[in-house]
């Protein structure tokens, strides 16, 4: 099944490649093929992602502000997703014990702390909630919720999780 799926990407690369003549499309299609996007696959040392149904990685850096503005969402993704929905880790790329302090300021409990450059997880700004399901493979990704309504529809996509089965 794997080199069924990079026989293909390689095939969608080329006929794409093809088609893109000018430099703009091609730098477009190089960033999207770099990024993290549904179906990408995860890499982050210590994370086990078959011992949970869903992960949720919280990409943060204590230093931004938007990081700092959404504290209270991410006390509440926490509070109401929680251990019966998924793991939920925290990642940054300062030390793992300056996030854990920030995270404990304010009140957002995680089950894992883990320090992972941005690039190295083709995170391209933060921060950026990821699903991951137990196969390692991302599901959604969510950038720039600075919406209540955009709040309530991360909260309420991750309480249907349960729902969703996995084969």
């Amino acid at each position: 099944m794997n080199l069924a799926i990079v026989v293909t990407a390689v095939a969608a690369t080329a006929v794409i490649s093809s088609k893109a003549k000018s430099p703009a499309i091609r730098l477009e299609i190089y960033q999207w093929l770099h990024s993290l996007h549904w179906g990408s696959r995860m890499s982050l040392d210590g994370v086990d992602w078959y011992a949970n149904k869903w992960t949720l990685i919280m990409v943060l850096d204590e230093h931004c502000q938007a990081c700092q503005a959404n504290m209270s969402f991410y006390k509440r993704v926490t509070s109401e997703i929680g251990p019966g929905h998924a793991s939920i880790v925290a990642v940054s790329r300062h030390p793992e014990a300056e996030l854990g302090r920030f995270l404990r300021d304010n009140l957002v409990v995680v089950s894992q702390i883990s320090r992972a450059e941005e690039q190295s997880m083709m995170v391209t700004e933060v921060p950026t909630l990821v699903l991951v399901n137990r196969f390692g493979f991302v599901i959604r990704v969510w950038t720039r919720i600075q919406s209540e309504s955009a709040e309530d529809n991360v909260i309420q996509t991750l309480l249907r999780l349960n729902k969703v089965e996995l084969f």
